[in-house]
């Protein structure tokens, strides 16, 4: 499992913000914790972690036996690290594999919707599906240093590395391509309505569900064509954007300065000590996006960092090292700002 993500979901179990199928992602890695090196975890961390699993996973299995019900202080001094923790494998386990059923049954299948390529989907033996169950864009990058920064509520499938004439990807969703260029091996992207076919350049495409199929181009040039069809092939330069309206008919138009691209333009900012009040007020200038925090004391923080030839995601992402100040995408042009509860700059 990918690191990022798995510390992603972490810091949202132990706010509290993450959801039933996050929780069962979480599981899945822990039942493997003692064998992968996977993430470090301080061991406060890791006691941090195995308590809350211990509780969550309890209140959700009635009528455990009486003896899983002691308190802390009682476990303690049982030495129960050792057993605590392997309780913890087996509940987890047994959740995972359907030992409870109703709750493990459910959980197995949001495991298997995560972590698993449908067989109907795979193409060869080397494909892998990766879906973004966070709030944030999740980078990955692909065997030809191809970079993709995956939306919310995406999914991308890709080979582990690239082998035929043609570099191919299946997204569903929304991902924005920096596709490293290869003229004898063009980069295909396959969504369920749009075939987007690039050399090298940089592009956002959305195949998002009961909305218009588009790609917008940032640099360089890219053709589509509609899904199935033969002909029709619109040819893309930057700035320019190719949408499948409700009819069906694929339509190039001239971007208009739309915030979701507008966020992928490379921009060099220098900050000094700069309270970041004064950063969001920079960043929603030069990004076209609205930020917000969720604690006004945020506004308070310093920043000192340069940013050159950096985008938004990686500037957040950047931040978020810097203060230990994280972020959520609520839409194309509003991100949230916020701290885990105890947390400090």
């Amino acid at each position: 499992m990918e690191q990022r993500m798995i510390q992603e979901i972490i810091r949202k179990f132990l706010e509290g913000t993450c959801n039933d199928e996050e929780f069962a992602y979480l599981l899945a890695w822990y039942e493997s914790f003692d064998e992968t090196d996977a993430i470090q975890l301080s061991e406060e961390e890791k006691s941090e972690l195995e308590k809350a699993l211990f509780h969550k996973i309890a209140s959700r299995i009635p009528d455990w036996p009486s003896q899983l019900q002691k308190n802390e202080e009682e476990l303690e001094k049982e030495h129960q690290h050792i057993r605590y923790r392997k309780w913890l494998k087996y509940a987890a386990a047994a959740l995972v594999i359907g030992f409870m059923a109703g709750v493990a049954w459910w959980t197995v299948q949001q495991v298997h919707q995560v972590m698993q390529v449908n067989s109907q989907s795979i193409v060869s033996s080397n494909e892998i599906a990766l879906n973004n169950m966070t709030q944030r864009m999740y980078l990955i990058i692909l065997s030809d240093s191809t970079k993709v920064w995956l939306s919310p509520n995406s999914r991308l499938q890709y080979p582990d590395k690239f082998t035929g004439k043609e570099r191919i990807v299946h997204l569903k969703g929304e991902a924005f391509f920096e596709v490293t260029k290869n003229p004898q091996h063009p980069f295909v992207i396959y969504s369920d309505q749009l075939i987007t076919r690039v050399w090298g350049t940089s592009f956002l495409v959305k195949a998002i569900e009961g909305k218009p199929a588009e790609v917008s181009v940032l640099t360089g040039k890219v053709s589509v064509q509609k899904n199935g069809a033969e002909d029709g092939e619109v040819m893309l330069y930057p700035h320019q954007k190719a949408v499948l309206d409700p009819s069906g008919r694929l339509i190039k138009e001239t971007e208009q300065d739309e915030a979701s691209i507008q966020r992928w333009q490379k921009v060099n900012l220098s900050f000094d000590n700069t309270p970041l009040a004064n950063v969001i007020t920079s960043l929603e200038k030069h990004y076209d996006v609205q930020i917000r925090c969720s604690d006004a004391a945020l506004l308070n923080y310093t920043l000192t960092g340069d940013f050159n030839e950096q985008h938004l995601s990686d500037v957040l992402e950047l931040i978020e090292k810097s203060l230990n100040v994280h972020y959520r995408i609520i839409s194309d042009s509003v991100i949230e700002m916020y701290t885990i509860p105890n947390g400090s700059p």
